[in-house]
């Protein structure tokens, strides 16, 4: 009687584990960028806050789309991220891309370009304000860098860029402290 109550009871505890993990919630930083984004924006992440992946996921289905994963560290692979857009364009999926920094500027430049040329039109394309397209960066990015930049500069001046919250050793999130670029006055 005991063994067959222990089992009952393991088998109920392993339902609720995987119920509540499933309705984990979505870490903030990316439920802003979903919030604060549109069908045209490209969403930034980095992966030293860990794979967004997962949360990407539940927050798509939460929306009722679908997530590609595309890794972008071969020419095949461009090709498939830059037709996924097309198709994730057309029926509201949503296109996730890792290994950026391995990627041409070529492929970069022309998804930009593809999502500059989107026209929201609900009547004729009434999924395409669900697309979103997430870009995951191993590193972190420099927005000023001028000499070979992971992104060209039409992608990421339309991109949005988020960054978990630092925590201190004990636990509480401390200040993001930004260093804004010092721009060289015109008039010395």
């Amino acid at each position: 009687m005991s063994l067959l109550y222990f089992c009952f009871m393991s088998v109920i505890s392993h339902s609720h584990s995987r119920q509540n993990m499933s309705e984990a919630p979505v870490q903030p930083h990316i439920q802003r960028l979903y919030d604060n984004s549109e069908c045209r924006t490209p969403l930034i992440c980095s992966l030293l806050d860990g794979d967004p992946l997962k949360d990407i996921q539940r927050l798509a289905k939460s929306k009722g789309c679908t997530v590609w994963h595309i890794s972008m560290d071969s020419p095949k692979n461009e090709q498939n991220a830059l037709d996924y857009l097309d198709v994730g364009l057309q029926n509201g999926d949503w296109v996730y891309l890792t290994k950026n920094e391995l990627a041409g500027c070529q492929t970069h430049r022309e998804i930009a370009l593809q999502l500059l040329t989107v026209v929201p039109n609900p009547k004729m394309f009434p999924k395409r304000e669900l697309f979103r397209l997430w870009m995951a960066v191993e590193d972190e990015l420099d927005l000023n860098e001028t000499v070979n930049p992971v992104f060209p500069t039409l992608l990421s001046h339309n991109a949005l860029y988020g960054r978990a919250r630092p925590t201190s050793p004990k636990g509480n999130t401390t200040k993001l402290l930004v260093k804004r670029a010092v721009e060289p006055s015109i008039m010395k």
